[in-house]
């Protein structure tokens, strides 16, 4: 009867769905005698001769589809029905199975290979495929799992195949939670959440087909088989109710219930509600008749041994270890004496300097990162243990790369507190960027010191057993790309200062590790590449910064600068019309080498003064913070280039005639205008103010000096510092008179190079002596005619007698 009612859907007015239930049927039927305990052989030559049809029919009714012109992409029909049903079978065991289920998995290879666009009898066929593929019984492969990704993801991107996204999302996530019980790696782990969130945004959907596909799909990621019988011992193998978190469970159960009509908010969706609660009661099913031993089961996520069986059962460590699995597989911890110990052992084995025995830690320290136990603290040291022992386990640095993959879900939870994403966006970063052969090179000395007292020690003959974990590329760029779109995502919300903290401290490891490639490591080979990947990542954050309001930002956009902006190019292509941004960039270019300062710096300062705007002349706001950051970039380029006392005072000299250039230009410009004389000399007096007093000032004062060459001079702590000196100064009218005491004192020491120094010091006499003669005499300019002319006489030596009796003459 079932044989005859699969031709009927070639004949014309049959419904659809009667060779569909006839080939599901069918290949239900054919499963269930070969898994029966008692097969005849009248029974398994029956099985064998339909198999036989079944292969036979499928070749020959798509082989009819090729003489079609006109294909439906209707997905209900004989093919899906069959194949549905034969993915009951073990097809290890049944080699007519395997062969159909190969040429599913060719189907999808050129439905992936070609974007979709197949000839008609793929077409007709790639659903079925995709249910076979996704579902058959028997060992699942991640070449398999990774192509159903790809081919759901393209059923979701083009159009002509959105309606068939229910079917690849079905066999995806079937795939995904065999290939996670598996191994239950960070990777999938990821991917399974991936898969969670993206179906809770389509849940947003107007369109009311998308929001019930999603239903649907949660529910099959929650454990749901659709065509399996509730009680059968198949749905006990789901890896939603043994190992996922309970982050993530709550997630799926609480957005199912949201939407069903147990909670009476979704009036305007009775049928989206209807399914929801359909959906829910099968969750609820499946989870009442989970055995307490298999759901508290935890499966090995690589080759290390789960427990320490092997050693002696007097071992500390193995009664240690057994001890902390039984705990993880508690409801509650219990007493205050458990929780105690527990966090005992977590922080002892965390700061112990010798390689432990291999054995799998990950299904333990993914379970004390569950919100029952962050009460007391285990997530945080769990992570502390990871950094430390994940050189010599794989488990351990999966659990770390898995932690730092799922730092966006952490960042936005409300339940993690800062300290713990901290550590993660610092040490645990930084651990797996030494690990890939990146150098730590921003820690000083006495950090370096204790740094090396945490390295592992290998006791003899364990070198031979353990070898160093090594971390793939692709790996780490995809932990750099999940932090930083986290850290830096766009929102409506201001940022906050947890925000800024966090960025920070990412940016400075980054900036800590990628300066130097170790050569000493033997897996730095392709470490340039990567070097790439991370500096091309972070560059796409940088060019989307925003101007900075404060100095913390401004420091976020100088690591940034010190990570991934390496030469001019990437400044003139992506320049910024907000002159703070560009400034800033500039500045620490300058400070980093990589620009010449007097090249760049010099003419920016100039358009900086001569374009000022004069409403906004007020010391403290941000816009004048600009020729705060260009006179430290200054100061550390005569320090920097300098390596005798001597050569750091020509350099301040030299320095001093290019400002007083542009005073010269600002003055001259200026006068030469006459557009508004009140502006005029009040910007006039500010570039006085700002640009010679803040010059001599600073760069002559040596104890300010330290400010930009102490070893942790790139600091936000130390860039305040200066600003608030560099406000300090041009504010005080003391600074005007210091001029006539420190230019003398630099230009007048004795030098065995005299005449080369004699030179640059009349540079400077015939720039002070012009510079006296644009500066008004009215009551504003009082100061500063004076310290020139005080600053002149002091330089008499260098000055003429008519020189001298002309400023002596010269109007106060």
């Amino acid at each position: 009867t079932l044989v005859s009612k699969l031709t009927q859907g070639n004949q014309a007015g049959v419904s659809e769905w009667i060779p569909f239930g006839a080939g599901y049927s069918l290949g239900t039927l054919l499963s269930h005698l070969a898994s029966a305990q008692m097969e005849t052989t009248e029974i398994r030559i029956m099985r064998s001769q339909t198999l036989d049809f079944l292969d036979e029919f499928l070749t020959q009714i798509f082989s009819d589809d090729t003489s079609r012109s006109n294909v439906t992409m209707s997905s209900i029909d004989t093919n899906l029905g069959i194949m549905i049903g034969l993915s009951k079978f073990n097809r290890e065991v049944e080699e007519k199975v395997e062969t159909i289920y190969q040429r599913a998995i060719s189907d999808i290879e050129e439905f992936v290979k070609k974007e979709g666009n197949v000839d008609s009898r793929i077409r007709k066929r790639i659903v079925g495929s995709s249910w076979l593929a996704g579902f058959s019984k028997g060992e699942v492969r991640e070449e398999v799992v990774e192509i159903l990704r790809k081919a759901t993801k393209i059923s979701g991107e083009k159009r002509e195949w959105n309606g068939n996204y229910f079917h690849f999302s079905q066999a995806y996530s079937h795939a995904l939670q065999a290939i996670l019980l598996a191994k239950p790696s960070s990777h999938y782990m990821v991917s399974y959440s991936s898969q969670i969130n993206a179906q809770i945004d389509m849940l947003k959907s107007r369109e009311a087909t998308q929001r019930y596909i999603a239903i649907l799909t949660l529910g099959s990621l929650a454990g749901v088989n659709y065509f399996e019988r509730i009680l059968s011992t198949h749905n006990e193998s789901y890896y939603f109710f043994s190992l996922a978190s309970d982050t993530t469970t709550a997630l799926v159960l609480d957005t199912l219930q949201s939407i069903s009509i147990i909670s009476g908010m979704n009036v305007k969706d009775v049928k989206g509600g209807r399914i929801a609660l359909a959906v829910l009661g099968r969750i609820v099913q499946y989870a009442s008749r989970l055995s307490d031993e298999f759901s508290s089961t935890f499966t090995t996520s690589s080759m290390e041994p789960k427990d320490y069986s092997r050693l002696p059962v007097q071992s500390y460590l193995r009664t240690l270890f057994n001890w902390l699995t039984k705990m993880s597989k508690a409801e509650k911890l219990g007493s205050p004496i458990n929780v105690e110990a527990v966090n005992l052992i977590i922080s002892t084995i965390s700061k112990v300097k010798v390689a432990l025995p291999p054995v799998n830690w990950f299904p333990l320290l993914t379970r004390f990162g569950d919100p029952a136990y962050k009460r007391c603290n285990l997530h945080y040291k769990s992570i502390l243990m990871a950094i430390q022992h994940c050189q010599q386990s794989t488990s351990v640095m999966e659990f770390l790369i898995y932690s730092l993959v799922r730092f966006p879900e952490i960042h936005k939870s409300p339940d993690n507190d800062i300290e713990f994403e901290k550590l993660l966006v610092g040490n645990a970063m930084g651990k797996i960027l030494e690990l890939c052969g990146f150098e730590n090179t921003l820690v000083d000395n006495e950090n370096r010191t204790s740094k090396k007292g945490t390295e592992i020690n290998k006791t003899r003959g364990m070198e031979n057993v353990l070898k160093s974990v090594t971390i793939p590329s692709s790996r780490v760029t995809e932990i750099v790309d999940c932090v930083l779109n986290s850290l830096f995502e766009e929102t409506e919300d201001r940022e906050t200062s947890k925000d800024i903290e966090l960025r920070t401290i990412f940016l400075t490891t980054i900036v800590g590790h990628i300066s130097r490639i170790n050569s000493n490591k033997s897996h730095s080979t392709g470490n340039s590449t990567l070097l790439q990947d991370i500096r091309k990542l972070l560059k796409e954050k940088y060019y989307v910064l925003q101007p900075p309001s404060d100095e913390e930002q401004a420091q976020i956009i100088r690591l940034f600068v010190h990570s991934c902006i390496l030469n001019i190019e990437d400044i003139d292509h992506h320049a910024s019309p907000d002159l703070s941004k560009e400034a800033i960039v500039l500045c620490t270019m300058s400070e980093l080498d990589r620009i010449d300062p007097i090249k760049h710096l010099i003419p920016f300062l100039s358009e900086r003064l001569i374009n000022v705007d004069v409403m906004s002349l007020e010391l403290s706001s941000v816009s004048n913070l600009i020729f705060s950051w260009i006179f430290r970039s200054i100061n550390v380029h005569i320090h920097s280039s300098a390596k005798s006392e001597i050569n750091k005072r020509r350099n301040r000299l030299e320095w001093l005639t290019k400002i007083l250039d542009l005073l010269l230009i600002l003055g001259t410009q200026r006068k030469g205008e006459r557009i508004n004389l009140a502006d005029d000399r009040e910007i006039f007096e500010y570039g006085m103010k700002v640009a010679l007093c803040g010059l001599v000032n600073l760069s002559w004062d040596e104890n300010l000096a330290n400010i930009t060459t102490l070893e942790k001079s790139y600091t936000c702590e130390y860039y305040e510092m200066w600003d608030k000196e560099f406000e300090r100064i041009v504010q005080d009218k003391a600074s005007v008179r210091k001029l006539s005491t420190l230019i003398p004192r630099e230009a007048l020491i004795q030098s065995h190079e005299s005449e080369q120094f004699d030179a640059i010091v009349k540079k400077v006499v015939k720039r002070l002596l012009r510079l006296l003669e644009l500066v008004p005499t009215t009551p504003n300019y009082v100061e500063y005619r004076f310290a020139l002319r005080s600053t002149l006489t002091n330089l008499r030596p260098h000055i003429t007698t008519q020189e001298y009796l002309e400023i002596v003459s010269s109007q106060p």
